[in-house]
């Protein structure tokens, strides 16, 4: 048996043809290299012929290296999320059938991972690496199915703009009355951003209105909810959407 192996669209069903006279045509190696073209959708077809008969086999389809994504399609924009100023994907350019988008944040010489992603998708990193308060750039690549549970990507494209994420939650030590309240406002990695903290304090069954955190805490309160706020140069400011609560007490 002789085998021939060729690239083929994915949608195409090649048929074969034997010589008939017993000396089939083909190679005898098991393996080969084939060159699948850039943003390709295709197949591998394997011809086996003993010279009397053939058969084609056709593997599961397989993507050449897509096209680097449109980045002028796509925007980034820092929107409050929880307890912190985020990093959104807020539009993304489109991809080809059976093919991903992914991202990844760059701040500095901390790159954060790639990960899917589409329009809306929040893209700042977890861990303990990622400093908030630091401009980041997004980079997108587009990749398809490859080889075995492999993908392929293409070369990044970066996205115009920068934006900077701000961490908003402030945290609270010490609540007692008729003293400022003890609290740390939101930790950032640039001085630009001025955080402070605002707080609400449970006073006979009842929550009072916000003031800031130097002002004395109020006789009788028995708790407190605290939010972080940060101003970023001439943007802000924000406010965390979830206060931090504690028992204040003597």
């Amino acid at each position: 048996v002789r085998y021939t192996a060729r690239v083929v669209p994915a949608d195409e069903q090649p048929a074969c043809t034997s010589g008939g006279g017993g000396t089939p045509a083909g190679g005898t190696a098991l393996t080969a290299t084939l060159p699948v073209a850039q943003g390709s959708r295709s197949r591998v077809a394997v011809v086996a012929d003993n010279g009397w008969h053939c058969s084609v086999s056709l593997s599961d389809p397989v993507f050449g290296t897509p096209a680097s994504p449109d980045a002028s399609a796509a925007t980034i924009a820092a929107v409050v999320r929880d307890d912190a100023l985020d990093v959104q994907l807020t539009t993304a350019p489109a991809t080809s059938s059976g093919t991903w988008l992914e991202a990844r944040v760059r701040s500095g010489a901390a790159d954060g991972p790639w990960q899917r992603a589409g329009a809306g998708s929040w893209l700042t990193p977890a861990g303990p690496s990622f400093q908030y308060g630091s401009a980041v750039a997004v980079e997108l690549r587009a990749c398809a199915p490859g080889a075995g549970s492999g993908g392929v990507c293409s070369s990044p494209s970066r996205v115009g703009g920068s934006v900077t994420p701000l961490a908003l939650r402030a945290s609270v030590a010490e609540c007692r009355p008729l003293q400022p309240l003890s609290a740390t406002v939101p930790g950032n990695a640039t001085p630009l951003a001025r955080g402070e903290v605002v707080a609400s304090y449970l006073v006979g069954g009842s929550w009072t209105g916000e003031r800031p955190a130097t002002e004395p805490v109020p006789a009788g309160a028995t708790q407190v909810r605290a939010w972080g706020v940060v101003t970023y140069l001439e943007s802000g400011p924000f406010k965390d959407l979830f206060p931090t609560e504690a028992g204040c007490g003597l």
